[in-house]
């Protein structure tokens, strides 16, 4: 006589083993696949900067970073490193950015109003990425910081050749406190004295800050990538952490 029925047993014993292994390995499998998903975000965010922003350096593409999930704290965190959460911040969540170092510096001397900040000049010098080159910035403030009075007060440079004539280069201040300088936009200059007479052009100009617009949704890309890798990682993980059990 054909069976109509069938029994279907479970072997408690040795699957309470495999349950508790399971339930031991959890936390450590979660751990994995969090990180491992903060990592996937992190990956899709380094693609996608040089769509958003114009030729981002490698400084800024480089610019975030993952703190790992651990058994204790089930959090795998994405973030910036801190001096690239200076400029990127606003453009995530608008608004202005926040005061360079040597922002700050020339602020606490006095040569900075409270609520400016400064912009790269005329007689700046650019590297490919649109950002003032280091040499120059460090010249420049050196320069002026050494003095606490506005104006035509600066450290002049060793002279060097130019078309075999001997040329001298100035940083000074201007303010529109000065009389000397109030038809200048406030900033640092630069003076070039050659032997026929002389020249002046802006490096820095003080300005006021920014305002940007939201254009990089890093939350939404967080998001999204989790939706999407989510629930494989923490399958890998799982098989991982059963395999690796003692």
């Amino acid at each position: 006589m054909a069976r109509e029925w069938f029994n279907i047993t479970l072997d408690t014993a040795s699957q309470a083993k495999a349950f508790s292994r399971l339930e031991k390995q959890a936390p450590f499998a979660v751990a994995l696949a969090l990180t491992q998903t903060a990592k996937d975000a992190q990956t899709r965010i380094k693609k996608l900067l040089p769509e958003i922003f114009d030729q981002p350096t490698r400084w800024t593409i480089n610019s975030t970073q993952v703190t790992p999930a651990t058994k204790a704290n089930l959090v795998a965190d994405v973030g910036y490193k801190y001096q690239a959460g200076r400029y990127l911040i606003p453009q995530v969540d608008g608004g202005g950015r926040r005061d360079k170092g040597s922002e700050r510096q020339l602020k606490g001397q006095a040569l900075l109003p409270r609520d400016m900040q400064f912009v790269p000049g005329g007689g700046a010098q650019l590297d490919a990425y649109g950002n003032m080159r280091r040499g120059q910035l460090v010249k420049a403030l050196s320069a002026v910081r050494g003095f606490t009075q506005v104006g035509y007060n600066a450290n002049a440079t060793k002279g060097r050749k130019s078309k075999g004539k001997r040329r001298k280069e100035r940083y000074f201040l201007a303010s529109e406190d000065n009389p000397r300088t109030k038809h200048l936009r406030p900033g640092v200059w630069q003076r070039f004295v050659f032997a026929e007479g002389s020249a002046i052009k802006p490096v820095l100009l003080f300005t006021q800050p920014a305002k940007y617009e939201s254009r990089f949704d890093m939350e939404g890309i967080v998001a999204e990538v989790v939706r999407e890798k989510m629930g494989d990682n923490l399958d890998a993980a799982m098989v991982r952490a059963l395999g690796t059990a003692r």
